[in-house]
């Protein structure tokens, strides 16, 4: 699938745009307005982990330009990327997944986790809105966990009661977030960890939602809607860790009643779904006709051939990694294998970025966990301090600084353009084989990703076993006026990049890594003096 594959399914989503409802397409206002917005300041240091360091948030009043209420990230007008539509930058998501930043923490230890974090250049994090399990205290409450000040999110029935208190705290931690440029993919209803069941160990509102009427679920989002509607760092998500239609009774339409509640008071912010392990938002929300609020892909883990199918089915949405598995989780998952899976998969189709967890940092160091698995690693000493030590020691990581790289190298290229070579027409040979790859875990080792961008200027292609490959370039794929390429080698676990040397784009050219680390070959078009990969963005 090349280009004109690409241009098809623009024009697949804009006429799919003309099936949203009218007060989707009238939120883009004339007038001028002005909005006051935090926006993170790019500075050229550069961290002893390799990880360029990017200042605190720096307050600005921002002219909009009639695009609507300014955002952190929405949708480009042809709906294929993602922009910031203050700076009118593409952004390219490079997230974590710290799930109890508002139930467990205290303000002291948010402010620490978002100055970190910002000043290694992440700019989202995946967020539960109501946590369920991974707190502390969670039995002082009637059903889910209190935040860091004891209080509960409802006062009486789930989701009919809002408890003022525990939400005026979940949008403080949402501000401070939007001071340093992080958006919030705020999950309103995780349904809990299944394995294909819905729910399994009871983590998440999967049962209190399927005793709820459909009228409560839809207060429930008009709630979330009203209340965050003015936020300029908000995505909506509902669902995740199931397949909702596994549920009894299925709850795939409790979802919808949430996010069509949501859509109703706010058009503005973006939504997605997220569903079970190697599933995509529009696997279950099918036909799209009837979720028109769907808008951006979480896909959950996966393989190559399913992120190629995401790019190039008829249903196409722009997608991103919403979750993949995290270090130092029970199955041992590397920070190697966490690369190959988020460098594959940014190439191979999710392209608007990718979700990073590690366990310690997921939870904060809760004592929680679920109780049936009480002797295994998912037990109550899951995030505990007796097992792990301080979450704050995992803030530079391997994996975590590995992540803060992975969003510098997009970054310094024209990320939203990239075509996955799908038919090996940029890369040609040794490229290996995905045959036996056919699961999420481990990710597949032996399999070099490539991807282009539209216009030529740029090829991208990740090689996971080193210099056991040589992959064949075929440079005419590179377009440059004056007619030369310059490659680069991108270390992935040290952010260093070496140039290789300028060869013509014409005929092909053989590429071996230094070494049996895993590599990232970077060419680009001369003419275009672009900067070394991951060293500015453009």
């Amino acid at each position: 699938m090349e280009e004109s594959g690409l241009g098809s399914r623009i024009m697949a989503c804009r006429r799919r745009s003309i099936l949203l409802p009218i007060f989707m397409t009238l939120v883009v206002v004339a007038t001028l307005q002005v909005a006051t917005s935090w926006l993170p300041r790019v500075r050229p240091k550069v961290k002893a982990d390799g990880v360029r360091a990017v200042s605190h948030a720096v307050r600005r009043q921002v002219a909009l330009t009639g695009t609507g209420t300014g955002q952190f990230m929405a949708l480009s007008a042809d709906k294929t990327y993602l922009v910031n539509t203050i700076t009118g930058k593409p952004v390219f998501i490079t997230g974590e997944a710290p799930w109890s930043l508002i139930a467990q923490p205290s303000n002291a230890d948010v402010e620490t986790y978002l100055a970190d974090r910002a000043s290694r250049g992440y700019n989202a994090v995946i967020v539960n809105l109501i946590e369920h399990l991974y707190a502390d205290n969670c039995s002082s409450c009637p059903e889910g966990c209190p935040d860091y000040n004891g209080v509960c999110p409802f006062t009486g029935a789930d989701f009919s009661t809002p408890n003022e208190a525990y939400f005026a705290h979940a949008d403080y931690v949402i501000q401070r977030a939007s001071t340093y440029g992080i958006a919030i993919f705020l999950f309103n209803s995780y349904l809990g960890y299944s394995s294909r069941a819905c729910n399994k160990f009871n983590e998440g509102w999967a049962m209190a939602m399927e005793s709820a009427s459909d009228a409560t679920m839809t207060a429930w989002g008009v709630y979330v809607g009203n209340r965050y509607k003015s936020f300029p760092n908000v995505i909506h998500v509902v669902g995740d860790d199931a397949d909702p239609s596994t549920c009894s009774p299925s709850l795939v339409g409790k979802l919808n009643d949430i996010a069509t509640g949501i859509a109703s008071v706010d058009p503005v912010h973006l939504q997605s779904a997220a569903n079970a392990g190697d599933l995509a938002s529009q696997d279950v929300f099918t036909p799209l006709s009837s979720y028109p609020w769907l808008q951006i892909s979480d896909m959950y883990q996966g393989t190559v051939s399913q992120w190629n199918r995401q790019y190039t089915r008829s249903d196409f949405l722009p997608s991103f990694s919403g979750e993949y598995d995290a270090e130092n989780n029970p199955n041992g998952d590397t920070p190697y294998q966490l690369r190959v899976a988020h460098y594959q998969g940014e190439l191979s189709g999710l392209y608007l970025g990718a979700f990073f967890q590690n366990r310690p940092i997921w939870c904060f160091n809760t004592a929680s966990g679920v109780a049936a698995q009480s002797s295994s690693q998912w037990g109550r000493g899951f995030c505990s301090v007796a097992t792990w030590g301080a979450w704050q020691n995992y803030l530079s990581s391997q994996g975590s600084t590995d992540q803060a790289r992975l969003g510098q190298l997009f970054r310094s290229r024209e990320h939203w353009k990239l075509v996955p070579d799908i038919n090996h027409r940029v890369v040609t040979t040794g490229y290996g084989s995905s045959s036996s790859c056919t699961n999420s875990f481990p990710p597949c080792s032996s399999l070099t990703a490539t991807a282009r961008t539209s216009d030529g200027q740029t090829i991208i292609a990740y090689i996971p076993n080193g210099n056991a490959a040589a992959p064949t370039v075929d440079m005419t794929r590179v377009t440059s006026a004056r007619h030369q390429a310059r490659c680069w080698w991108f270390n992935p676990s040290s952010g260093v990049s070496t140039l290789i040397g300028s060869y013509a784009n014409s005929g092909t050219q053989n590429f071996r890594p230094p070494d049996s680390s895993d590599w990232v070959l970077v060419i680009d078009d001369a003419g275009a003096n672009l900067p070394a990969p991951g060293s500015a963005d453009l």
